[in-house]
């Protein structure tokens, strides 16, 4: 090749160098860009005319030829990866190969997902710096990523709240490291937590057009729904709150007749006596196909176990007694929950090994064997190795003789009525504000609401979390796997390398 060729084909390449800096420092095309592409070009071409001849022998070379194969292979690898990547994107599919599911949507969460018809965002804002900061802004976006794979209305923002005032101001965000939102045009509900529960949660609050209502008794010295003290139900009001309407009941008020828009009445550790006519109230409920969560405490007077006797369940208003508890560095009187049933919607999902339900001075129940044949008891959870006693005493022999049964589901029909449903627990402490985070307590008491309230899709998702792989091995096994591989394998490898470069350097 001519010197003055390679000056042509030297000046092509440095204004098409000029071109691509101008190109991204200037971010975008600009008319007089086309100068140097143009330059470069007419010097392509001069190059090409004034060496013509050596270029035309050049490509003839058998060298030439093939490393023009090589590099046609390597393109052509080049175009595959690129077309399988924009395939990729545009039809994504992923696989979820864990044990545990961690990176796919249960399907009360798929469900909820695809449920929604208009566009959906959500919206994290957060403080840069904060503690913790980047994990929930890394744990929310992945979150989102697995709900736009199931619809692709949903969206995510992300914003920093310190550059977003407006933003910041909009979704009342004054204080914590970050906030998350579910925003459906004009309507917006917070995630307390983000993780898919309270996602799943949010997207189901968006999606429906009117609350159920749920009623909670008073008047009989029951649990207080806004006190928020240990015993109170704040707590529990909170999480009923977020898909629930939730109302007080008294009865005598409303001339003692259950509201038509009840969707679940329950009746939470009452210390003093319901009155005939605010159990026939009840009774009148469940027979216009009513919805009942009864949880009673032994030792009160409140006169209901004759309402759960017409449910097919006895109410023994025993005391029953544990002494696990001391695991979880409780008394006797602190009774777990060990045994759920398997094929009740409330508690299938309840797997898991050593998980347990936790109560306190709870009663028995026993199913009535002269109950109706249009009712159906099943035992929902209850507890092995511990003792029932009729009264609670100073000093106890401790002698189990359960298993005893804690909480029972009832479905069917009581005598002239439509078919109706309870869930009847022999204690109410589970539900109390510091009871209710206490293992599976919470989940036990949303699943029942769920269920109760015939939303399937509110059954509680349990959260997901990684279990590790174990090797289990003896002795004997650890010497050979060490002497047979871990020893020889290094090794050889060490000798192969060795002699492949020996070889090579006496070529």
């Amino acid at each position: 090749m001519s010197k003055a060729g390679k000056f042509l084909f030297l000046f092509s390449f440095l204004f098409f160098l000029v071109l691509c800096m101008t190109r991204i420092i200037y971010g975008g095309w600009h008319d007089g860009m086309w100068g140097p592409l143009g330059l470069s070009i007419v010097f392509f071409a001069l190059g090409i005319a004034k060496d013509h001849r050596a270029i035309r022998e050049i490509f003839g070379m058998r060298t030439t030829k093939h490393g023009m194969n090589m590099g046609a292979l390597i393109v052509l690898v080049i175009a595959g990866l690129t077309c399988l990547n924009i395939l990729g994107v545009r039809y994504e599919k992923k696989f979820d190969w864990t044990s545990e599911n961690l990176n796919s949507l249960s399907d009360q969460s798929r469900k909820a997902a695809q449920s929604l018809k208009q566009e959906t965002t959500l919206v994290l804002l957060y403080r840069k710096g904060a503690t913790g900061e980047e994990n929930v802004a890394r744990s929310v976006a992945d979150l989102a990523s697995m709900y736009q794979n199931v619809n692709k209305s949903i969206k995510y923002e992300a914003h920093n709240a310190l550059q977003r005032p407006d933003l910041a101001q909009k979704y009342e965000f004054s204080s914590g490291p970050f906030v998350v939102y579910a925003v459906q045009g004009e309507k917006k509900t917070k995630i307390e937590t983000p993780n898919e529960e309270g996602v799943t949660r949010a997207f189901l609050k968006l999606g429906r057009e009117k609350k159920k209502v749920f009623y909670f008794t008073m008047g009989h010295g029951e649990r207080v729904l806004d006190d928020k003290t240990e015993t109170g139900l704040s707590t529990l009001k909170d999480e009923l709150s977020v898909t629930y309407d939730v109302k007080p009941l008294i009865l005598f008020q409303t001339n003692n007749k259950v509201p038509e828009d009840a969707g679940v009445v329950a009746v939470i550790r009452p210390v003093q006596q319901f009155l005939q006519p605010e159990i026939q109230a009840l009774r009148d409920y469940a027979k216009r196909g009513g919805h009942l969560l009864l949880a009673l405490d032994p030792g009160m007077k409140h006169n209901l176990a004759n309402l759960t006797k017409l449910f097919g369940v006895e109410f023994a208003n025993n005391f029953v007694l544990d002494l696990r508890s001391q695991i979880v560095q409780g008394g006797p009187a602190m009774v777990l929950g060990t045994e759920f049933s398997r094929t009740n919607e409330v508690t299938r999902a309840f797997t898991q090994p050593k998980t347990f339900s936790v109560f306190f001075m709870a009663s028995e129940l026993k199913v009535d064997p002269s109950k109706s044949d249009d009712l159906r008891v099943e035992p929902l959870v209850s507890s092995e190795q511990t003792m029932s006693i009729p009264e609670p005493t100073e000093r106890v022999s401790f002698a189990p003789n359960g298993p005893h049964m804690l909480g029972a589901v009832v479905e069917g029909k009581i005598p002239e009525g439509k078919e109706f449903s309870a869930v009847i627990f022999g204690d109410s402490d589970f539900l109390a504000n510091n009871f209710i985070s206490a293992n599976l307590n919470r989940d036990l008491v949303m699943n029942a609401a769920a269920f109760l309230s015939a939303d399937r899709d509110l059954i509680s998702i349990r959260p997901k979390e990684p279990k590790a792989t174990k090797l289990n091995m003896f002795t004997q096994d650890f010497y050979i796997l060490v002497v047979c591989f871990l020893i020889p394998l290094p090794l050889l490898m060490f000798f192969f390398g060795g002699f492949v470069w020996w070889r090579r350097k006496a070529a």
